[in-house]
């Protein structure tokens, strides 16, 4: 794992092989979830340690359909996202994910 430039105290790793299985392996419950037909662009690992922060940010126009899947944790970190209403922090257990419209809605964590 490589440190984060975009969020200090965490570490990333693009396109794993084992995320990347698990991107395909989900792929038909997020369509089923979504209504849509999707095609996966790319995976993005990312470890939060404590003090880490993920700064407000839309995700890039190749992530239409964001999923920020909770694969564990020793602290809670509720990520955040920003709607119509006003932002909404969603604390997610082991296994829960988020599904939200990465490149129109602002995240932050």
């Amino acid at each position: 794992m490589q440190n984060d430039g975009g969020v200090a105290g965490a570490k990333y790793v693009y396109g794993d092989f084992g995320i990347e299985g698990l991107l395909t392996e989900l792929l038909p419950e997020v369509e089923r979830t979504s209504g849509l037909q999707l095609f996966p662009t790319y995976s993005y690992l990312r470890m939060y340690n404590r003090g880490a922060n993920l700064k407000k940010h839309t995700d890039r126009s190749s992530c239409e359909i964001s999923l920020k899947l909770c694969l564990g944790f020793e602290a809670l970190l509720p990520i955040c996202i920003e709607g119509p209403s006003g932002v909404v922090s969603v604390n997610l257990a082991r296994g829960d994910a988020l599904l939200y419209w990465g490149h129109r809605v602002p995240a932050l964590a």
